[in-house]
């Protein structure tokens, strides 16, 4: 369960933005109720949140400082020496940003129920900073912070008074580009694994472009094939039928061709082949859709398709759903990039009801979207603090606000028609009229262009 992500110096954001999922203690009517966690019966949080914002104003930016934390603490105990960290992406369009270190700040609840609060500091070549805290609940009730251990670089690591396991054998076998989390989980650490299970198995994340179908899809074809008798994998081809009543059901066969690969000349062949089997295993599954036949009115029988010729709303479907499905099954946070394209309304707005009715999201799970679609602002699914908007300001850095942040607003506020309008920001900044007459007097019309 995500409670909070803070973001500094990353990609378009230059200063420290922060993704809350705590409920505002302002807000006395909601929709959906927020979920209380299990251990601290005093902490809450959302259960969804949508992310508006203009092109360009950083909202996948945001969404992929997930993915670049997710990715650290699963890959970085590989890592070889000198490997650069890629995740270090920092505010290009100011100098003094470029020698400052990105950061994360992440506040969680793990799968073990306790509540965690992890930030990591590093820049293209070391880690700098590693602190992990975890809260203790007291008789009382009230919950202190406990380090587990702060990690600095030039310096030997601090053990908490509560951290138990291996330390001194980790910490010498620790690169500068390793976050000590994921060498000790790879050094089996048990303490530590419900925090790295957090990254790894509960939170989903799909921000993929267009482009990326088929790698999508591809991996989607291999769940099925090796979870084919499951509920969910059932479930999926039910729900499809019920979007589509054309469609019968769907099927997974071996398919032996595969994308082909275009390596350096100097590429090692020994990586070479590893990197094809890997392809091969990925891509040799592949989704058909059972359709229905008809001779005039009469129904003959069905006809299988390949997924990749279907409608996109089809395959957006099919990119989603199992990512949805996944987290309300395990209680996960699963995040997605431009939930709403080409879905219909209906069926968008169906999807993220799933996770504000208690008898489809027994487990809280969250979900947290970017969208272009005003229209979810006054459907009445989100209260305000579950609205966020992202614009940049006259430096080119991302900002993130919540609706929450503004006064004055009734029950009865048209918010989708406020922001078309521009009250709330994070809209283009377009000149109709100028753009007209810029066209217009161009000269692309008189044959010389």
């Amino acid at each position: 369960m995500l409670l909070e992500l803070a973001v500094t110096n990353f990609r378009s954001i230059k200063e420290r933005q922060v993704l809350s999922l705590v409920p505002a203690g302002k807000i006395s009517e909601r929709p959906n109720l927020p979920a209380r966690s299990e251990k601290y019966p005093a902490v809450f949080a959302l259960k969804s949140a949508v992310i508006y914002g203009a092109n360009n104003a950083g909202k996948s930016n945001l969404l992929k400082a997930f993915r670049a934390l997710k990715w650290l603490v699963e890959t970085s105990n590989t890592f070889q020496p000198g490997k650069k960290l890629e995740a270090n992406e920092f505010f290009y369009f100011d100098l003094t940003t470029r020698k400052k270190p990105t950061v994360f700040e992440i506040d969680f609840i793990a799968p073990d129920k306790q509540r965690y609060q992890y930030a990591i500091s590093f820049d293209h070549e070391q880690i700098l900073k590693e602190e992990l805290f975890f809260y203790l609940k007291k008789d009382e009730g009230r919950m202190t912070a406990a380090r587990l251990y702060l990690r600095e670089h030039g310096k030997p690591i601090k053990f908490g008074d509560y951290y138990r396991g291996q330390r001194k054998s980790i910490e010498e076998e620790l690169l500068p580009n390793q976050l000590f989390l994921s060498k000790a989980v790879n050094k089996n650490q048990e303490q530590l694994i419900p925090v790295y299970l957090y990254f790894s198995a509960h939170l989903g994340i799909s921000i993929l472009p267009e482009e990326y179908n088929e790698l999508q899809l591809a991996g989607l074809g291999k769940y099925i094939a090796e979870n084919n008798e499951t509920p969910i994998v059932k479930l999926i081809e039910r729900l499809l039928t019920e979007v589509d009543a054309g469609i019968m059901g769907i099927e997974v066969g071996e398919d032996d061709e595969v994308p082909t690969i275009q390596f350096p000349d100097d590429f090692p062949e020994a990586e070479k082949d590893k990197i094809k089997r890997d392809f091969i295993e990925r891509f040799k599954y592949r989704i058909r859709i059972r359709h229905r036949m008809f001779d005039k009115n009469r129904e003959i029988g069905t006809e299988t398709l390949p997924l990749k010729e279907q409608s996109t709303g089809t395959i957006k479907f099919f990119n989603v759903i199992q990512l949805l499905l996944m987290a309300l099954s395990d209680g996960d946070t699963v995040i997605i990039d431009e939930l709403d394209k080409s879905l219909h309304p209906h069926l968008t707005r169906s999807l993220i009801e799933l996770f504000h009715n208690q008898k489809t999201n027994p487990k809280n799970a969250q979900l947290i979207f970017a969208t272009h679609d005003p229209t979810l602002l006054s459907s009445g699914s989100f209260s305000r603090d579950q609205m966020y908007f992202l614009e940049k300001n006259e430096f080119g850095a991302t900002e993130v606000f919540s609706l929450s942040s503004f006064t004055g607003l009734r029950k009865d506020t048209p918010i989708g028609d406020w922001y078309l309008t521009g009250r709330f920001g994070a809209v283009p900044n377009l000149d109709e009229e100028h753009m007209v007459s810029e066209i217009a007097n161009s000269g692309i019309f008189n044959g010389k262009n």
